[in-house]
């Protein structure tokens, strides 16, 4: 988004954004209190008060508040009032203005915080993995959600990144159900979110399990949707280090996935050989 492009980040490239430092410079106090939402805006006499939800996660916290200083630059840039919401939250919540002001302001603190070019550079550069999508959260300082949603954004290969829930008998795995998806593919029928793990992915995620210091596994990944079946190159991953969560990434089109790498050798490679 140019209207967060053209701000200055204060950080170096490939470092995390320094959110406190910005909103200083836009006259911006921020305080912390436990909130029922993420954020409120409100004007004062000498600029304004973000209020962020204390009771959220650090990451959380950031995106909050790169959109409450997403709302003062769409203000500054527009002068619209819905940019500071000074319409009733009922009202807001209800109008398509007030939605497309929000998306706007997401779109923003994406911007801010996971700048285009920089992510666009590394994943042309490195290849998208999940090990490398779990860096760049941690190396930005933003939710792994967020940095999923970004990569949607700035992938040049059609792909998909799926959360699981997850099912296992002792040490053995039964099969998982799609939480969240972020994808910029379809697949032959229905939604991913329709989808279950098939069970010739079952062996290749419990060595994932099983595995002492292994972080994510290459594999083809095999889905169902009623009697449908379909399978990518791809990889396995766990969520947050939580074996009833799992992580895949996909990928549609099969001649780009030498894109996809861990290291010096391609997960297609090394999935080949499984």
């Amino acid at each position: 988004m140019k209207l967060a492009s053209r701000l200055p980040t204060l950080a170096k490239s490939g470092t995390a954004t320094p959110i406190e430092a910005i909103a200083a410079e836009r006259h911006i106090e921020v305080q912390r209190q436990p909130l029922r939402v993420d954020a409120v805006l409100k004007e004062t006499a000498s600029g304004y008060v973000a209020t962020i939800n204390s009771e959220s996660p650090l990451v959380r916290q950031r995106f909050s508040l790169a959109h409450e200083i997403g709302h003062v630059e769409l203000f500054g840039a527009t002068g619209l009032a819905q940019a500071l919401r000074h319409i009733s939250g009922e009202v807001i919540s209800r109008t398509n203005e007030a939605r497309e002001v929000e998306h706007l302001c997401d779109a923003f603190a994406a911007e801010l915080l996971m700048p285009l070019k920089e992510w666009r550079s590394v994943l042309f550069k490195d290849g998208l993995s999940l090990p490398l999508l779990k860096a760049l959260s941690e190396r930005y300082k933003v939710s792994f959600d967020a940095a999923s949603n970004r990569v949607m954004e700035t992938a040049v290969r059609k792909c998909a990144i799926v959360l699981w829930e997850c099912d296992w008998r002792g040490d053995a795995f039964k099969g998982g159900h799609a939480m969240r998806v972020w994808a910029n593919i379809g697949l032959p029928v229905g939604s991913l979110g329709e989808y279950e793990i098939a069970p010739r992915s079952f062996r290749a995620i419990e060595g994932l399990r099983s595995g002492e210091g292994v972080t994510s596994i290459p594999s083809r990944i095999y889905l169902r949707c009623g009697e449908e079946e379909v399978d990518y190159y791809g990889e396995w991953m766990m969520y947050r280090g939580n074996p009833t969560r799992l992580v895949s990434l996909m990928i549609a089109e099969r001649a780009g996935f030498a894109l996809i790498r861990q290291g010096n050798r391609s997960v297609k490679e090394r999935a080949e050989r499984r």
